[in-house]
């Protein structure tokens, strides 16, 4: 079968073959022909078989995404160990002088004495920490609703 495509002016840019259940006159619209040559071409496709296909796929899709996603698991595993752990009782008095020594800084503003590239980091640190807030937050709250995005 071919189709007909249509110019502006309404003339068949090409010769149309379509089969006499579509229409049998000359002036036939294209918009049936098309219509009936997808129905022609499209198996409808029934629930039962979706599943079926899914469960025999599903073993195949399944040991791709496990071969995909074991090292970078791993990895994740491995920095989420190290990373992600609270501070230790032995840490806490280290992060106390930390602290007092951040403060100090901004009260006698020796920040001002900071190279490009500490202050750069110190930006950064202060960006994540204020997104890791907002994030929690917006977690806390089960909605993005109510925050300037």
């Amino acid at each position: 079968m071919l189709l007909a495509l249509m110019t502006e002016e309404g003339a068949l840019s090409q010769g149309v073959q379509a089969p006499d259940s579509v229409c049998s006159s000359p002036d036939c619209s294209v918009t049936a022909r098309l219509s009936h040559d997808v129905q022609l071409t499209r198996k409808p496709r029934t629930t039962a078989q979706f599943v079926r296909n899914l469960a025999e796929k599903a073993p195949a899709l399944v040991d791709t995404a496990m071969t995909y996603l074991k090292p970078r698991l791993a990895i994740l595993w491995h920095y989420a160990k190290v990373e992600l752990v609270p501070p230790t009782p032995a840490e806490i008095p280290t992060a106390i002088q930390s602290l007092k020594k951040i403060v100090s800084g901004a009260q006698t503003s020796s920040f001002k004495q900071l190279t490009v590239k500490e202050a750069l980091l110190n930006g950064l640190v202060a960006t994540e920490v204020w997104t890791w807030f907002h994030a929690g937050e917006i977690t806390g709250k089960r909605g993005i609703i109510g925050y300037d995005v």
